[in-house]
């Protein structure tokens, strides 16, 4: 997604979503699908005359692209900001957002895994393409991998028919986050 020149199109935080216009937020989303429109659970790409909303990965992603500025209280917050606030919203949040900006700068469109135990479901073309290609569970940098852990994730993304993919960041001999995944399928013998 580039800028081509244009303004930067203005989200407002409130709570933990940015809020943008409808005409902004048709644009992010018929494009790329960025964000939903208010109280619509599974948005096609057609003009709903709504707001949208913008989760806090979508909202530093399309901040660090520079086709998005946020603004709390009528101030426009800096990308370190929002990234502060995000963190303090989300667990992990920049430990996460590496994996996400990773899996959009491979050209996957991300919607929300919760309803999956994970955090985004991982789609080629668009939720109203196809169905998700992947679930991905990113792993806590904290903790150990428990066999109790792959069985009921790996056993909920086999009963929709999902690969799942155990994300997670290491850092290279020069401290840079580098993005890895273990990729799981169902198969028969």
């Amino acid at each position: 997604m580039s800028n081509d020149s244009t303004k930067p199109a203005i989200g407002h935080l409130i709570g933990d979503r940015v809020v943008l216009d409808s005409d902004v937020g048709f644009e992010f989303f018929k494009k790329h699908f960025y964000g939903n429109p208010i109280g619509i659970q599974k948005a096609k790409r057609i003009r709903y005359p709504k707001p949208y909303i913008l989760d806090f990965f979508e909202a530093v992603y399309l901040c660090e692209k520079g086709v998005l500025k946020v603004v709390k209280n009528g101030k426009e917050l800096s990308l370190e900001e929002l990234k502060e606030i995000a963190e303090r919203e989300i667990p992990h949040f920049l430990y996460k957002y590496h994996i996400y900006k990773d899996l959009r700068e491979k050209g996957y469109v991300l919607r929300s895994g919760l309803k999956y135990g994970s955090e985004w479901l991982a789609y080629l073309y668009g939720p109203d393409v196809e169905h998700a290609l992947f679930v991905i569970k990113v792993l806590d940098p904290n903790k150990k991998i428990l066999g109790c852990d792959l069985v009921g994730t790996g056993r909920l993304a086999h009963s929709v028919r999902k690969r799942i993919a155990l994300a997670f960041v290491r850092k290279d001999k020069n401290g840079k986050p580098i993005v890895r995944y273990y990729i799981f399928s169902w198969f028969k013998i």
